[in-house]
């Protein structure tokens, strides 16, 4: 074998490596809450899947449903710590998360503190009615060409996560870039105090 079809090689298996060990959110160079976030709720949901049938990209988000139990006050209902049962709903990204966790959620005046398993909690800031929202950066890797002309580049772009506060729980969705529409969503359905 010659010397220059080895080097393409070993280079062909460097590049192979790197990009199977890029996960959902690229590499983390730093110690990133939201890669974090993911990565627990990940650990916790893969204990717990029962299955990962697609989901159609019809699936709408789910509405609160108008019964009595809307009377009651949301931000009570859902403030403290609390196991609450978790459905992923896919669009244009993957949540990932389906199964139970254990989520604290503390409101003081307009921000909400979000935090999975007692870690480090994430910062919202009111946007509405029962409604907080957290902007960060986050960033994507973008793969072109093949073979020995392949690139990758990562393209960073802002990032927000919505948490809804409802009767039964709350909805989290996960927006990437200037989209207006969730890539994806969560539905926590309160359960029992841990």
């Amino acid at each position: 074998m010659s010397k220059h079809l080895r080097v393409i090689l070993v280079g062909l298996v460097i590049l192979l490596t790197m990009a199977c060990s890029f996960g959902y959110e690229g590499v983390n160079f730093g110690d990133d809450p939201e890669v974090s976030l993911l990565e627990d709720q990940t650990a916790t949901a893969a204990q717990a899947q029962k299955s990962t049938a697609p989901v159609s990209s019809n699936t709408q988000e789910p509405q609160v449903s108008s019964g009595s139990a809307q009377s009651s006050d949301p931000i009570a209902l859902n403030t403290g710590e609390h196991t609450y049962a978790v459905a992923a709903t896919n669009f244009d990204c993957t949540c990932q998360v389906d199964g139970d966790m254990t989520v604290g959620l503390y409101i003081s005046g307009d921000q909400l503190e979000y935090s999975v398993s007692g870690g480090v909690p994430d910062i919202y800031q009111k946007i509405g009615e029962n409604t907080f929202k957290r902007t960060f950066m986050g960033y994507y890797i973008l793969s072109s060409g093949s073979g020995s002309q392949a690139t990758e580049t990562v393209v960073e772009e802002e990032r927000h996560t919505i948490i809804i506060l409802n009767n039964q729980g709350y909805i989290m969705e996960h927006y990437q870039g200037a989209e207006a529409s969730p890539c994806c969503f969560h539905t926590f359905t309160l359960g029992t105090a841990p």
